[in-house]
């Protein structure tokens, strides 16, 4: 029962609900109400911010934002400044950022084609049908590796790849030298199969580089023209590209990346990054809502472009944890919601969606953009009353009843948890000894706690005399729910 209380990084809750409105009302509602935090006390008055606000005090000096609700785009813009040396430069909606890690979103869609096309099976072993190059050896477990565990982060291996990046002006290296960890390229780690593959969830960048010749290999075409032509054209994305330099090609709608602290690199406008699988592409927020739009309605068996709907609920489906294939999922019974973050230098976005056509995607030309964006990304499912994402309200606490719950939580022959009570509130200790994390009422009465509020609900349930005899959790997408008797 340890893996009950596994502390994993969640994106957070957000703020107030709205009754439905006109779409113009529920654009500046979204625009106008954001606000820092996960939790909305009782009884306490906070401080709201419209989008450029929250732009200026975290020095993020571009953004771009498109929402999806029922099914279809429903607004995009564009805020503040594509780089802040040129006051004149503003953001609009075909502002190219780096999208960074959601890359890896279109590589998972590229390879679930090659399976639509019979190329490979989802659990064949992949150093079967790569060609250029091999997995290397790894006492036996590379020959284990398969598409799942790629695109799990499940294939054991330990690299934890973040990409550097390069000066435009470099000799960039080509995807061998990268795979091996060879100049020019400035990976430092060679891929090695550490811990058996389908076992455990480790990042790595790493593995979506051996998808990346996979797609070579078996397409007989670059990455890039693969995914342009099953994805990027049909889809009609058309401000998206693997141009390392798209200003050297003539478009110059492009976001320059900047520092946490809105600075820019005199010297450098911005990074490239070879690892096109990995560290993603060019694009507008626009563009990737037409993904998440065609992703939502091909789980549904409406897609005549993307894979078909089983490989597609496979991909939205938990392999590990709350990891799909190339997407991280939401949700504490059951799925509720699918997203993706990205970070390259100077530029951070935001990638999500509900399993039922609401949306949003975030593009922001800063090191530090991801509190933006997920203030943003709150406001907008408070306005659009999401299944996930929204504010949690808390109940007033009430000491009495506390007491109540409080006590020792398992199966014979030890102790599962610990609810007890400091002077901060209630919290929940693993094993008795483990680490205390505070729980929260929410207003439906159920309780969750501040490390994964969309990820875990605490139940306590009472006996025919009304004393509270068990809790119930569920956590992790349903990948983990359970009941614990009360001992004490």
């Amino acid at each position: 029962m340890r893996s009950l209380f596994l502390s994993l990084l969640a994106l957070a809750g957000s703020w107030q609900t709205f009754a439905q409105q006109d779409p113009a009302s529920s654009q500046k509602n979204a625009e106008e109400s954001l606000r820092a935090g996960i939790f909305a006390e009782p009884n306490m008055d906070y401080v709201t911010y419209t989008i450029p606000q929250r732009m200026k005090e975290l020095k993020v000096n571009g953004a771009s934002v498109t929402v999806i609700d029922n099914g279809r785009i429903t607004w995009t813009r564009g805020y503040g400044l594509k780089d802040v040396s040129e006051p004149g430069s503003l953001v609009d909606t075909a502002t190219l950022f780096q999208c960074a890690s959601i890359g890896k979103v279109v590589t998972a869609l590229a390879a679930l084609q090659l399976i639509k096309e019979g190329r490979i099976g989802l659990d064949e072993p992949v150093n079967q049908k790569l060609k250029s190059w091999k997995i290397p050896a790894s006492k036996g477990m590379e020959q284990e590796v398969t598409l799942r565990h790629l695109l799990s982060h499940t294939a054991g291996f330990d690299d934890d790849y973040g990409f550097e990046g390069y000066d435009p002006q470099q000799p960039l290296p080509g995807l061998i030298p990268m795979l091996n960890g060879e100049r020019p390229a400035n990976i430092k780690k060679k891929l090695i199969v550490k811990t058996k593959p389908g076992k455990t969830e480790r990042y790595s960048g790493g593995g979506y580089l051996v998808v990346q010749q996979l797609i070579e290999d078996l397409s007989g075409q670059s990455f890039e023209q693969y995914v342009t032509t099953t994805l990027f054209s049909p889809l009609h994305m058309r401000h998206s590209t693997y141009a390392c330099c798209p200003d050297v090609q003539g478009n110059n709608n492009m976001a320059r990346g900047h520092d946490e602290k809105g600075k820019v690199d005199k010297k450098l406008k911005y990074k490239v990054y070879p690892e096109m699988a990995a560290a993603g592409f060019w694009t507008t927020s626009y563009d990737l809502a037409l993904l998440v739009l065609e992703i939502q309605k091909g789980r549904k068996g409406q897609s005549t472009i993307l894979p078909d709907s089983s490989l597609l609920r496979e991909m939205l489906r938990p392999q590990i944890n709350t990891t799909g294939l190339g997407m991280h999922l939401k949700g504490y019974k059951d799925v509720s919601a699918f997203w993706h973050s990205g970070n390259n230098a100077g530029y951070t976005a935001l990638l999500f969606g509900t399993l039922e056509g609401q949306g949003a995607i975030v593009m922001t030309n800063s090191d530090d953009g991801i509190t933006l964006a997920l203030d943003v990304i709150r406001s907008i499912a408070n306005t659009y009353q999401w299944p996930a994402m929204q504010t949690l309200h808390l109940h007033p606490a009430v000491a009495t009843e506390e007491q109540t719950l409080m006590g020792s939580y398992g199966r014979a022959p030890g102790t599962v948890a610990v609810v007890g009570a400091d002077p901060k509130g209630l919290y929940l200790q693993p094993s008795g000894s483990g680490p205390r994390l505070r729980i929260y009422r929410l207003t439906d009465g159920a309780y969750t706690i501040q490390q994964k509020p969309d990820h875990f609900r605490l139940y306590f349930t009472k006996d025919e005399t009304g004393k509270v005899s068990a809790l119930r959790f569920e956590q992790d997408c349903g990948t983990q729910v359970g009941t614990l008797e009360k001992t004490n």
